[in-house]
C-alpha cells in the first residue's frame, strides 16, 4: 500500500514538474516575442515584435516586415510617392494570374489599412475579368485625380511611376512584401 502511495507521489510531482515546465517555456517564449531586440535606425527606434519590426509614427505605432536597411535598396520614384500623399483616392491592382498573388494581395491588405490611416481611399481591382466581380483596372485608367497602383511580378524589384500609374514591380513574393514596406517607410518620411 505504502508503494502505491510513493508511486503515486511520484507520478504527480513529475507531471506538476513537467506542468511547469511548459508553462514557464511557454511564458517564456511570449515574453520574448513582446519584449524582441530593439534597434536604432536615423531617430526612430524599431522593436521586434513576432514577425515584424514596430516603430511610432506621428503618435501611431507602424508595423513593417522589414527593418530599413533591408529595403533602402530598392529604387522609388519621387513622383510615386509624391502621388500617394497627395491624392484622396487610389486603385490598387493586380494581374490575379501571377504566381506570387497571395503576396500581392498581402501587400494590398496592409496598404489599404495604412492608407486609410492617412484618408486615402482605396479601391481594390484586378486587370482582368475575375470571379469576384472586382473592378477591371489597368494603369491605362490611372488619372491624376485617381492614380492606380499596379502590382507586377518581374525580373526586378522597384516602384517606377508613369503617367500616373505607380508600378509596384518585384520578382518574388517576399519582394512584394519588401516594396510595401518602402512604400510605408517613404510614405512615413523614414526613408526618402
Amino acid at each position: 500500500m505504502k508503494r502505491k502511495n510513493v508511486k503515486r507521489t511520484q507520478q504527480i510531482f513529475l507531471a506538476v514538474f513537467i506542468a511547469m515546465i511548459m508553462t514557464t517555456s511557454i511564458l517564456g517564449f511570449l515574453w520574448g516575442q513582446e519584449s524582441g531586440e530593439q534597434l536604432k535606425y536615423k531617430n526612430k527606434v524599431f522593436t521586434r515584435q513576432q514577425e515584424v519590426w514596430v516603430t511610432e509614427v506621428n503618435g501611431l505605432k507602424k508595423s513593417f516586415y522589414h527593418f530599413p536597411s533591408q529595403v533602402e535598396d530598392i529604387p522609388v520614384d519621387a513622383n510615386a510617392i509624391s502621388t500617394i500623399k497627395n491624392t484622396p483616392m487610389v486603385y490598387m491592382t493586380y494581374d490575379p494570374n501571377q504566381t506570387a498573388v497571395n503576396y500581392i494581395a498581402q501587400g494590398i491588405f496592409d496598404l489599404n489599412e495604412e492608407f486609410s490611416a492617412i484618408n486615402i481611399y482605396s479601391v481594390n481591382a484586378l486587370t482582368k475579368e475575375n470571379k469576384f466581380n472586382s473592378p477591371i483596372i489597368t494603369c491605362l485608367n490611372a488619372t491624376a485625380n485617381t492614380p492606380v497602383v499596379y502590382f507586377e511580378q518581374t525580373n526586378q524589384t522597384r516602384i517606377s511611376f508613369d503617367n500616373n500609374c505607380i508600378v509596384v514591380e518585384a520578382k518574388t513574393g517576399l519582394d512584394f512584401l519588401r516594396a510595401r514596406d518602402r512604400i510605408l517607410y517613404a510614405i512615413s518620411g523614414i526613408l526618402e
